[in-house]
């Protein structure tokens, strides 16, 4: 799994981010046959991020393989990591509100006190979303 091997060496947010949008330019990008041409998706890969501007937000579909990821994988550790790549970048509203999703999941799921709980409400507090917001101030008080 893509998760095991980031953790192993290291770098598992950034490289994180890097391997799943690779993998979303490649799955995007067909070569004349029409099957995706993986070599051909990495050479773009640095054209369409210096295309993309803090005026582009992302949409919940950019942000899907991320979102696959924070959802299903079984290691907290890389469902988080996953949140923590798509939390940097620009993201429209309804991307704001469905990472804010799964991560409050994430946060219910944690026991209380544990590691996980405590890097998901971190997390949270990087989501500019009000109603979010104004829960994590419903928890503090």
């Amino acid at each position: 799994m893509i998760g095991a091997a980031l953790r192993e060496q290291g770098e598992l947010p950034k490289a994180f981010a890097n391997q799943l949008i690779a993998l979303n330019i490649s799955q995007r990008s067909k070569d004349l046959e029409g099957e995706a041409n993986s070599q051909n998706a990495l050479g773009n890969l640095k054209n369409i991020l210096q295309e993309s501007t803090m005026a582009t937000p992302l949409d919940v579909e950019a942000l899907g393989p991320l979102l696959a990821v924070a959802q299903s994988d079984p290691d907290v550790t890389v469902r988080l990591a996953a949140l923590d790549a798509a939390t940097r970048f620009p993201l429209d509203r309804q991307a704001w509100q469905r990472v804010a999703e799964v991560n409050w999941q994430i946060v219910q799921d944690a026991a209380p006190g544990s590691s996980a709980r405590r890097k998901g409400l971190a997390l949270a507090v990087r989501i500019p979303l009000r109603s979010l917001r104004e829960h994590l101030r419903g928890l503090a008080e």
